[in-house]
């Protein structure tokens, strides 16, 4: 039998030839309940995701502005989880100031530390301060401290606002739980299972040695940022006009995104990068910066090559 003689001879029994109607009938079926959303389909959103912190070049997603719209739909009835992606990103949020709130103007590089291994410390993007503060609005957030807190691996976490959120991902079996009726084990509590227990040993001596302020982890991840943004230099600056090659950052320079850009501009402050910055040592960098005005400073021009 052919496709379509099996469909000319079966159109008359389904459904959208019979109709619901005749179908609860024929069978004596009572009339179904349905459960639908304010929009009345059945695709609507359940969750967004923000990514705090990309694993190939650090990218945030602009969390600020998904709570905004979350807090907007909520308004008017229907509303979304939102989860915070920040395994990357999240020990970040040690750089924020006590009493940060938005909007708050952002210092730049401070001058502490001297000698051949002085390292500044780099501030992140007042966007980018903005979105990991909303981190306190999501409803569940993770965070691996094997990456940006330099934990030996694996030493993932998955943060829950509301603890009864963890049941969705339970998974137990007899080895586990062994008969209990109540499992204290988090083991459960995902889809890994089993977790080594040195690594959380790692992630709490860590944080309690190092600390989670500005002056801890945030002044080592600030050294971080200041050293990847001498890097993003190297790269932007690396080219001139007589190679036969071409360097694209991942970020355009401030030149190239203003209003009347020219390949004689892009080059002037390419050229400012290679004599204020990749002949200079981190220490004339910031003292030669002092007797500049603010807005013609080499680490402002820094915040213009971070990826955060």
């Amino acid at each position: 039998m052919s496709p379509g003689f099996v469909d000319s001879v079966m159109k008359r029994y389904g459904i959208q030839s019979t109709s619901k109607t005749a179908l609860e009938k024929e069978f004596d079926v009572g009339p179904i309940n349905y459960f639908a959303s304010n929009t009345r389909h059945y695709s609507w959103p359940k969750a967004a995701v923000a990514i705090i912190g990309s694993t190939e070049g650090g990218a945030v997603d602009p969390l600020r502005d998904i709570i905004q719209l979350r807090d907007e739909f909520q308004a008017k009835g229907l509303s979304f989880l939102v989860h915070g992606d920040a395994a990357w990103g999240g020990y970040f949020c040690t750089m924020l100031l006590q009493g940060y709130q938005p909007c708050q103007e952002i210092n730049l590089p401070s001058e502490k530390g001297s000698g051949a291994g002085f390292v500044p410390d780099s501030s992140l993007r007042a966007d980018t301060h903005e979105d990991l503060f909303m981190l306190r609005e999501a409803v569940s957030i993770t965070i691996d401290p094997h990456k940006a807190s330099y934990v030996p691996y694996p030493a993932g976490g998955l943060c829950y606002r509301d603890g009864r959120m963890r049941h969705l991902v339970t998974w137990t079996s007899p080895y586990i739980s062994r008969g209990e009726t109540t499992v204290t084990s988090i083991g459960v509590s995902g889809i890994e299972g089993s977790k080594p227990g040195a690594s959380v040993m790692s992630t709490w001596f860590s944080n309690a040695c190092i600390g989670l302020g500005p002056d801890d982890y945030g002044r080592l991840l600030g050294e971080v940022i200041f050293t990847c943004s001498r890097l993003s230099a190297e790269w932007v600056a690396i080219s001139t006009k007589g190679d036969a090659f071409v360097v694209m950052p991942p970020n355009e320079l401030p030149s190239e995104v203003k209003p009347g850009s020219t390949p004689d501009k892009v080059e002037t402050e390419r050229q400012k990068i290679r004599d204020r910055v990749l002949q200079k040592t981190n220490e004339e960098i910031v003292n030669e910066d002092k007797s500049r005005p603010e807005e013609d400073k080499a680490l402002a021009l820094f915040h213009a090559l971070d990826r955060i």
